[in-house]
């Protein structure tokens, strides 16, 4: 994971800091792979801990996950923040994101956002992955099912702010 410190800029506590910009780091995860028989969720995508700079301040998640599945059947992703499963609340979704590619042999392949914040109030670390699933078939993780037509990293970027 990069890391970018700027706490040495704000060194000291205190009103004048709060909501400025304590540290920043990246997880990226570059190798595209696939999951045969992937008709349950597991861990297909792991990003690495961020552990705050602060024992209280507020961190924000911004990330991007890739997953395709063959054409005709649904794939399911998932995101988990510190064990808790992305979700809406008012009903009970089982996934994050629901997406069929259609019948043919589709060659889709999409990002997944999230954009959330935790705020740390004893400086533990943040954990971060995205669970896949399909309905049959195959799931191909940050790449199409034809491997030649597209494919991109997954990500995410924590912002820790005073």
């Amino acid at each position: 994971m990069s890391t970018l410190k700027v706490d040495s800029i704000l060194n000291t506590a205190g009103a004048d800091n709060r909501g400025k910009v304590i540290n920043i780091a990246i997880s990226e995860i570059t190798a595209s792979s696939t999951r045969a028989s992937a008709t349950s969720f597991a861990d297909d995508i792991v990003f690495a801990n961020y552990t705050p700079v602060r024992t209280t301040s507020t961190v924000y998640i911004i990330g991007n996950a890739s997953m395709s599945s063959y054409g005709g059947y649904y794939l399911y992703v998932k995101w988990v923040v510190n064990s808790s499963d992305y979700l809406s609340t008012g009903s009970t979704p089982i996934c994050t994101y629901l997406d069929y590619s259609g019948t043919g042999g589709n060659n889709e392949h999409k990002g997944y956002p999230i954009h959330t914040k935790i705020d740390n109030t004893t400086g533990a670390s943040i954990a971060c992955k995205v669970q896949g699933r399909v309905s049959g078939s195959t799931l191909y993780i940050n790449r199409a099912v034809n491997s030649g037509q597209a494919g991109a990293p997954a990500s995410v970027m924590y912002i820790e702010v005073a």
